[in-house]
C-alpha cells in the first residue's frame, strides 16, 4: 500500500524492507491482536521520528540493529484495550510512550504497561510524542552515567539538537554548568536563551582546545558525545577532564572500550544502549522519574514540526537532508474510523 493514500479504515502499519526511504510502504493489519496480560494497544495518534528509525530504514556501515526491525519508537494516543492484568489504565486514557521493539508508525501499537505513562493535560499528542526515547537517552547519559550535579562541567554536543535539549534541560534542573556547541546562529540563539554561557562553533574543530583554554586547562567532567565523525568525537574527547567520563550517545561507529583505552586511560567510557535487554529495569526507573517531571511541568518536551502520515517518506527524506532544523518531526496518524 502506497504511504501517499493511507487508508480510511483498518489497522496498518508501515514497514521497510528495501534500503531507500522509497522503499516505505503501509501494509494492512489484522484486527484480531492478541493482547499479553500486561499489554496495552494504544491508537496512535502522533509518532515522532528519530535517528533509529532512520538507520533502521538506510542500514549504513557501522550501525547495529540488533533484534528489531519494526520504525518507530515513540508514541502517543488513545488507550483502546488492555490485557488482564493492567491496572494503570483504562481504554480511552490518553498516553504517551516507548515502544522498545518499535512499531509506532501505524494505526495501533502494543506496548507494555511499564512503558506507558497518562499523558499530561498540558501536552498535546504531537508534543508528547517527542519526549520518550529523547529524554531516556539525555537521562541515562547525564544521570545514570555521568551522575551530574552542580560542580560537574559538561559538554554538549550539537546543544540544540532534539537530544540536545533535552540534557540541556536536564543539566539546567541538575545545576551543571554547561558547554555547548553550535552550528548555525538559529542554534546559538536558542542556547542563549535557555541560559547557555559557553557556546562553541562545532565547524571549527578546534573546540576541545578553546574548552581547555576557558577552563584553565581542567577540562569538563563530563562529555555527551553525538558525533560519529571521528576528528569530532577525538576533539569532544579532548575537552574532557583527567578521571572524568565520556559518554556516547552515537548510534553508529562507537568505539570500543579497547580503542578508547588506547585514546585516554585516565577516563571512563560507556556507551547509552536504550534499547539492551540488559538495562530495561533501569530505564523503568528512570522513565518514572522523567514523567513525573512532565506531570508537573519541570521539564520542557522538545520543539516539534507535524506532518501528515502521506508524507512520511519526503519527511524521512528532508530529516536526512538535515532540512528539518531544530525541530522534531512528528507524524501524525489519521483517526481511526474502525
Amino acid at each position: 500500500m502506497d504511504c501517499s493514500s493511507p487508508p480510511e479504515t483498518g489497522r496498518f502499519i508501515l514497514s521497510c524492507h528495501g534500503h531507500t526511504f522509497n522503499d516505505l510502504k503501509l501494509i494492512k493489519c489484522t484486527n484480531d491482536t492478541i493482547i499479553d496480560e500486561y499489554g496495552v494497544e494504544v491508537e496512535v495518534r502522533a509518532a515522532s521520528l528519530n535517528y533509529r528509525d532512520k538507520f533502521l530504514i538506510l542500514k549504513p556501515s557501522g550501525f547495529e540493529p540488533g533484534t528489531i526491525d519494526k520504525i518507530g519508537f515513540d508514541v502517543s494516543g488513545i488507550v483502546t484495550k488492555i490485557g488482564s492484568k493492567v491496572t494503570k489504565f483504562q481504554p480511552s486514557d490518553e498516553v504517551y510512550g516507548i515502544a522498545v521493539n518499535g512499531g509506532t508508525l501505524a494505526s495501533h501499537v502494543i506496548i507494555l504497561e511499564t512503558h506507558l505513562a497518562l499523558k499530561p493535560a498540558n501536552l498535546s499528542f504531537e508534543s508528547a510524542a517527542t519526549v520518550p526515547l529523547t529524554y531516556l537517552i539525555a537521562w541515562q547519559a547525564l544521570i545514570g552515567y555521568g551522575k551530574i550535579g552542580p560542580d560537574d562541567r559538561v559538554l554538549v554536543n550539537l546543544g540544540a539538537g532534539w537530544i540536545g535539549i533535552a540534557l540541556v534541560e536536564i543539566c539546567n534542573f541538575f545545576g551543571a554548568e554547561i558547554f555547548a556547541l553550535s552550528g548555525n546562529s538559529e542554534r546559538r540563539k536558542y542556547l542563549e536563551s535557555v541560559g547557555v554561557k559557553h557556546i562553541y562553533d562545532v565547524g571549527g574543530k578546534d573546540f576541545g582546545e578553546k574548552i581547555l583554554a576557558d577552563t584553565n586547562g581542567q577540562g569538563l567532567t563530563v562529555v555527551v558525545n553525538s558525533f560519529d565523525v571521528p576528528q569530532l568525537k577525538e576533539e569532544s574527547l579532548r575537552a574532557c577532564a583527567d578521571n572524568g567520563y565520556f559518554v556516547d550517545i552515537c548510534n553508529v561507529n562507537n568505539w570500543s572500550k579497547e580503542y578508547f583505552s588506547s585514546l585516554r586511560t585516565n577516563v571512563r567510557y560507556d556507551i547509552v544502549e536504550v534499547f539492551n535487554p540488559d538495562v530495561q529495569d533501569e530505564l523503568l526507573k528512570i522513565w518514572i522519574l522523567i514523567t513525573a517531571k512532565f506531570q508537573t511541568e519541570i521539564f520542557e518536551p522538545i520543539p516539534h514540526k507535524s506532518f501528515p502520515l502521506d508524507m512520511v517518506g519526503e519527511v524521512f527524506t528532508l530529516f536526512h537532508d538535515g532540512k528539518i532544523g531544530m525541530c522534531k518531526p512528528v507524524i501524525v496518524m489519521p483517526k481511526s474510523k474502525m
